[in-house]
């Protein structure tokens, strides 16, 4: 599998959206610091160079709400953009057709499959380029794509933004210097991304501007529960001690943590083919349930982590006889759902903090005690730790964290009405006490913020 890196300067601004899955009305999610909140937490804050974006954003943002209130919605749209734009075009060489695989809209109208999902999104790349990516689908076919570009400036004024391209439907309406080697190469289809063809093994010369906004995209870093942070531990030496000092500290019993690797000598018909990898493992009695395969240069290699710790005679006399391990990766473990979550996680962390880049993490608090997601949240915050800018974009329950040095254009409050319509909106447009209350969470447990009324079971 592929290793997914965090490039420096790569930010996102701004996403605005329709139409997709809880959210049927148009919905910004802006990761642009107010400038009213300058007072408070300026540090949770960065500056863009001048020449590029006149204003500063922020290092992370919060996203709370209640059970199925549309979390984890606003938290995937981005991910659902990044699939498209890394995968439409693959899909329709294979003779599928992307957007019919991943069909988001809205369920609850039925005038929601006659309007269109719309995407709109503005970035910053390398510290060099600001761009905004728009699309329209509409019966399962784009209806309007269009790319622009702002160069850095020398000067105090901000450049021009430019069309490098836009379409209707299968017709291009506009297409600069920049993209017409790629139109050249490629046919414009109705189910493909004209962006997505940068997604191939085209020559990084036919269209440059394309190559780098498909690294953006490829760099939008998404954790979950099955994500698996094994290839980062095994290429970043000292990384898994770190992990291992962590958590030590909940864990006194912990031992050690360590990372396996065992070349595998197992015939394969076709190390291309996936399903022929894993009917030779299988046959081969390889145990895939922990840790992952990986298919490098020279070979196939089972790659793990496993959490040490001693094994004694007794309780009295305490000596040790040997040492038990648990996989990490492994569900049926007997390591802590906390723990593993924790190991996981962190490879990520430190891999994005070291590198800049964006990372998104969905329930952040669940399974862990409440000092870790501050810990978290805290390093994205800190100048001294977070030096390339990074940015978090997390989803919570929690009500400690809205008391945790975050500023009030860090906190997105989503909430869905009685027809299945998701909103998200900032605290002060919710309640106007949040402006002279420096306890949110106190609003939040009292149901002042659009959160969930006393339940009781009768």
């Amino acid at each position: 599998a592929g290793r997914l890196l965090h490039y420096g300067g790569k930010m996102r601004v701004s996403l605005k959206f329709s139409n997709f899955r809880s959210y049927y009305n148009e919905q910004l999610f802006s990761m642009i610091a107010n400038p009213q909140e300058k007072n408070r937490y300026f540090e949770n804050s960065f500056a863009v160079d001048s020449g590029l974006y006149k204003g500063r954003l922020l290092k992370s943002s919060m996203i709370l709400g209640v059970n199925g209130s549309g979390k984890t919605n606003l938290l995937s749209v981005a991910k659902y953009l990044r699939y498209l734009v890394l995968f439409s075009s693959e899909a329709s060489r294979d003779k599928r057709n992307i957007f019919i695989d991943a069909n988001e809209q809205f369920a609850f109208f039925e005038s929601a499959k006659n309007i269109p999902t719309t995407f709109e999104i503005e970035f910053i790349v390398e510290n060099k380029f600001y761009y905004i990516y728009k699309l329209q689908i509409k019966n399962f076919e784009v209806e309007y794509e269009c790319l622009y570009r702002r160069d850095i400036s020398e000067g105090k004024r901000l450049s021009k933004i430019k069309c490098l391209y836009e379409r209707n439907d299968n017709n291009l309406i506009n297409v600069s210097d920049d993209f017409k080697k790629l139109v050249e190469f490629v046919e414009i289809k109705p189910n493909v991304l004209l962006i997505s063809n940068c997604n191939s093994d085209i020559k990084d010369d036919v269209c440059p501007s394309g190559k780098m906004i498909i690294k953006w995209f490829n760099d939008l870093h998404y954790w979950t529960s099955s994500t698996s942070s094994i290839e980062i531990y095994d290429t970043n030496e000292g990384l898994l001690d770190k992990a291992e000092l962590l958590l030590k500290a909940s864990d006194k019993s912990l031992k050690a943590l360590k990372l396996e690797k065992t070349k595998l000598d197992v015939p394969i018909e076709d190390q291309n083919d996936p399903k022929s990898v894993i009917k030779a493992l299988k046959k081969s009695n390889i145990d895939l349930d922990s840790g992952i395969i990986a298919m490098l240069d020279d070979g196939i290699y089972k790659i793990n982590i496993n959490a040490e710790y001693n094994f004694y005679d007794n309780p009295i006399n305490k000596n040790i006889k040997d040492t038990v391990k648990f996989s990490v990766f492994d569900s049926s473990s007997k390591i802590s759902t906390g723990q593993a979550k924790l190991i996981k996680y962190f490879a990520y962390i430190i891999e994005v903090l070291q590198n800049g880049g964006i990372l998104f993490l969905d329930e952040l608090d669940s399974n862990l005690h409440h000092q870790f997601p501050k810990l978290i949240t805290d390093a994205f915050n800190d100048d001294e730790i977070n030096t390339h800018n990074a940015q978090l974009i997390f989803t919570t329950h929690s009500a400690n964290l809205l008391n945790n040095n975050f500023r009030r254009d860090q906190i997105n409050i989503v909430f869905k009405d009685k027809y299945g319509i998701s909103s998200a909106k900032n605290p002060e447009r919710i309640n106007a006490r949040v402006k002279n209350t420096n306890s949110l969470s106190k609003l939040w447990l009292e149901n002042e913020l659009n959160g969930i009324e006393n339940i009781t079971i009768e």
